[in-house]
């Protein structure tokens, strides 16, 4: 009779530890459920900023050229502009000086042309 108890008392403290055993189980299980999906949102949200970062980053380097090409356009522009401006005035420069030496020619050729009719009317 005293075996058959302990057998059973041996028994009912198999049967507790397995269902301790299975609670605990079950316990870890819903603990690495629960982990996991905290890790799945973290991992998302990290790669949520990040690709936001990216696209801001991104904006913004577009948006620095797109500036920076507006600017080297404009800088062209002024440059064929001067380019231009300085070709005329070297062309209206050549012109002066080429009228100022006919006009010192013909002021020579002047003083020239009187100084002998000065000379003949003095004989």
């Amino acid at each position: 009779m005293e075996s058959g108890r302990e057998q059973a008392l041996l028994s009912q403290q198999v049967e507790f530890m397995n269902r301790k055993i299975e609670e605990l189980q079950k316990t870890c299980e819903e603990s690495q459920r629960a982990f996991d999906e905290k890790l799945k949102q973290s991992r998302q949200e990290v790669l949520d900023e990040a690709q936001a970062q990216i696209e801001r980053v991104t904006s913004e380097k577009d948006l620095w050229e797109s500036k920076y090409e507006q600017k080297r356009k404009a800088l062209k522009d002024l440059e064929n502009t001067l380019g231009r401006k300085n070709n005329d005035l070297e062309k209206q420069n050549t012109l002066l000086k080429s009228q100022q030496l006919k006009l010192e020619q013909e002021r020579a050729e002047a003083a020239h042309q009187a100084a002998e009719e000065i000379q003949y009317l003095q004989n």
